[in-house]
């Protein structure tokens, strides 16, 4: 097992920023953040990853005792050409690791090493910086949005599938962004309890999401798909409130969500006790910064934890960004969507030495290739026959909004 040095802080903002401005001099590096949502599995404050030592292709090549981190590509079983083109590279370990938790910051060296970095830590000089202002593109219109919902349903109406989640891009291009300083920035407002900040090289990805893909804690698997969104009204109190209630009554937003438990009940029935698997929490209401979302949270006893990477590959990719069922929507998704999904609606996150591990969902995330300066943002919603093409190509202009705002003059 790996022993750790600690020594006290304080958690602040100014104290990240320095950390990943540190950290930015590597060409690799994760940084994983609950922006102090302290929600009942998560198990660190914040844990950063840097300077890979060694990369692996498989989940199957890890092994225990070890940290690794890394992402899970959306695209992992097509023929896509992944967001990160490392060929089936998905895993590093690090050779530096901190975290924080309970108001402790701890190093995986020794003491005198791990001064060190502290000092190199709290000398480094965080320049001001303002997001670069413009518009994004819409890769997909709103008349083609909308034409392609009705081909959705109509395709549920002939039996094909139940409920599929169709995304579109916004993007742009030929833009100068510094990373680290443009993730502080949105972060320090969205404050989402499952962000990340990833760099390969020249490729990064700020992720702001919400979603936990899947964690375990011991022998106990935990999933939380998020289906469900509805807008925040920050200048009334009241009516903020009446929208929240709103979003937790919808028939439609209670339905999507619900199908999306049933196939993550699925999904881990192959490795849990029988009669382990529970509903903990369905449809909930959880307020974020920029909007309500409806989360459900389902559990299960693995009957051995050794089979904790088996039980998230059948996890894989997340129902709440396919649909149901997961092979027919996302040969349909391959065939309606006009981008490659790559990292969206794929998984950032880390396997602890004990076995455990914790994955977002890659959602609210920004794309960046500092390279050819091309920034990329992907959103979608789930598709019912109970859906509405105007209100769900609103539905994802809400999501993007909420990230888009901090590029407009």
């Amino acid at each position: 097992m790996i022993d750790f040095f600690s020594v006290k802080y304080e958690n602040t903002e100014t104290f990240n920023a320095k950390l990943l401005v540190w950290a930015q001099r590597f060409s690799t590096f994760i940084f994983l953040d609950s922006n102090q949502n302290h929600d009942r599995y998560g198990e660190f404050d914040f844990i950063l990853a840097v300077d890979a030592l060694d990369f692996y292709t498989e989940i199957e090549e890890l092994q225990s005792g070890k940290f690794y981190f890394g992402h899970i590509s959306y695209d992992t079983n097509t023929d896509a050409i992944p967001f990160v083109n490392y060929g089936s590279t998905y895993f590093f370990e690090p050779r530096y690791i901190l975290y924080g938790k309970n108001e402790r910051l701890y190093f995986n060296r020794n003491a005198t090493e791990s001064l060190a970095i502290l000092d190199a830590i709290i000398e480094e000089n965080v320049e001001p910086y303002s997001i670069p202002k413009f518009e994004f593109q819409e890769r997909t219109s709103a008349s083609d949005y909308q034409d392609n919902i009705y081909k959705i349903q109509e395709a549920i109406r002939k039996g094909q599938f139940y409920e599929l989640n169709y995304c579109v891009e916004f993007f742009k291009e030929n833009i100068e962004l510094n990373p680290v300083s443009t993730f502080l920035e949105i972060n320090k407002h969205a404050r989402s309890p499952m962000s990340a900040l990833l760099k390969y090289d020249g490729k990064w990805a700020l992720s702001f999401s919400p979603e936990r893909l899947a964690c375990l804690r011991g022998n106990k698997l935990i999933s939380q798909p998020i289906k469900g969104t509805a807008r925040r009204d920050l200048t009334s109190p009241k009516n903020d409130i009446a929208i929240k209630n709103e979003l937790a009554t919808s028939i439609k937003e209670r339905a999507e969500n619900t199908m999306i438990v049933d196939l993550v009940r699925h999904d881990m029935t192959t490795y849990a006790e029988t009669g382990s698997i529970k509903v903990e929490e369905l449809c909930e209401i959880y307020t974020f910064p920029f909007v309500h979302q409806m989360i459900s949270t389902i559990s299960a006893q693995l009957r051995d934890k050794n089979d904790g990477k088996k039980a998230l590959k059948k996890l894989l990719p997340a129902g709440s960004m396919t649909g149901a069922p997961k092979k027919e929507v996302m040969q349909y998704i391959a065939q309606i969507e006009n981008f490659h999904r790559g990292l969206y609606a794929g998984n950032i996150g880390y396997f602890a030495p004990n076995g455990d591990f914790d994955f977002n969902v890659v959602i609210r995330t920004l794309y960046y290739d500092a390279t050819i300066q091309r920034l990329s943002l992907a959103v979608g919603g789930a598709i019912t026959l109970l859906s509405d093409a105007e209100k769900e190509y609103h539905e994802c202009l809400l999501k993007a909004e909420g990230i888009r705002k901090f590029f407009r003059g």
